[in-house]
């Protein structure tokens, strides 16, 4: 009984490895490596996260520093809520971010008129001072962002303590 399948000649099984080889190598060079952030992701920030750096697998930092590095141009990156000190001379250049923090803090007024007290739980407090603990008296580190070349958004926090040394300087420089 002859076979109902024809036997495919050299030259279609060698034109056929060629269009699979192809359509997988441009399926990886669209899709990049499997575990890439790409742009238009969220990142977050929580001084719970104790990392080195940031991890693109789960889009979290410690520091906005480090999230700003990490971002692409789309991306966001929301803040929650704490005091996040030493934040100071982050570039964002080329880049066109979304930067959200969790609300500003609350003031707490203490009774009798003995001053305030400010609750670094309730919002998002970002500082270029200093963090030693046993310093006596916080110092500012300088400039808190450059921006060059980019579009970025800022909302939802307190940014304090910029300042500058003989140079451009202040909370944002553009």
């Amino acid at each position: 009984m002859p076979s109902p399948f024809r036997p495919l000649r050299r030259t279609s099984v060698t034109a056929l490895t060629l269009v699979v080889i192809c359509a997988l190598a441009a399926l990886v060079l669209t899709k990049g490596p499997i575990k890439t952030a790409r742009a238009g992701n969220t990142w977050e920030v929580d001084l719970s996260y104790r990392s080195s750096s940031c991890i693109s697998d789960d889009l979290r930092c410690e520091s906005l520093k480090d999230a700003v590095a990490a971002a692409e141009s789309g991306d966001t990156i929301r803040i929650r809520a704490g005091r996040f000190d030493a934040e100071n001379d982050i570039l964002i250049e080329n880049k066109n971010l979304t930067i959200i923090g969790a609300g500003q803090p609350r003031t707490i007024f203490l009774p009798g008129g003995n001053g305030s007290i400010i609750d670094e739980t309730s919002g998002t407090w970002i500082t270029a001072f200093n963090k030693c603990p046993n310093c006596s008296e916080l110092t500012s580190l300088g400039r808190l962002l450059r921006i060059k070349n980019s579009t970025v958004s800022i909302s939802g926090m307190w940014i304090t303590a910029g300042g500058s040394n003989g140079g451009n300087g202040g909370a944002v420089l553009n």
